[in-house]
């Protein structure tokens, strides 16, 4: 008796945390940072949101195709994360690259192997896609419309969508 107690009461307060962050938008957005922060590994250097000018970049989505004709940032350049993103990179180019995903974690990751590869500049941008739709940044849908949607990559990270 004690064990089904334990486990209702654990399982409880997990369904009140949960309810208390995805309420309260402050709540959920610190969330999200310290998760991100935790998760999000710095093997490509960040940039901020706050002191961005994207057109000093040349833009790259790394999501999955689905996210991308979801939403996107204007004027981006889908390259997935695939092992066929290689082919997809503008090589001709004269600006930094600044490369997104969700959260930054694939972002990251791509960046990496891009930096690694071919020694180029390039950016991660901090805290992904969410926070720039968080931050009222203009995102558009495959057909070139304004959209304030962004696919969630999976269900825990729709808890922070917005």
């Amino acid at each position: 008796m004690k064990q089904k107690y334990k486990i209702t009461s654990i399982i409880t307060a997990f369904i009140c945390i949960v309810t208390i962050i995805y309420a309260l938008p402050l709540t959920r957005h610190w969330f999200y940072y310290q998760l991100t922060d935790i998760i999000v590994p710095k093997s490509t250097p960040n940039k901020s949101l706050d002191k961005l000018n994207l057109n000093n970049f040349t833009l790259l989505d790394c999501r999955d195709i689905e996210e991308y004709k979801t939403s996107h940032i204007p004027n981006s350049t889908w390259i997935g994360n695939d092992k066929d993103f290689w082919n997809r990179l503008p090589l001709k180019n004269d600006k930094p690259f600044l490369i997104y995903c969700s959260i930054g974690y694939r972002s990251s990751m791509v960046g990496k192997k891009i930096i690694d590869s071919l020694n180029l500049e390039i950016f991660n941008l901090e805290y992904g896609i969410f926070n720039y739709n968080y931050n009222k940044k203009p995102l558009i849908d495959s057909l070139g419309q304004s959209t304030e949607n962004v696919h969630p990559y999976s269900f825990f990270w729709k808890l922070f969508s917005y």
